[in-house]
């Protein structure tokens, strides 16, 4: 169980980075 919710937060993670990215990069995607 536990081991699911780290796994989840870790994609979770991930996908805020690619926001981020996204910003700093204006969004040019």
């Amino acid at each position: 169980m536990i081991i699911e919710v780290f796994g989840e937060a870790k994609e979770v993670k991930q996908v805020v980075r690619l926001n981020i990215k996204r910003r700093e990069y204006g969004i040019q995607i």
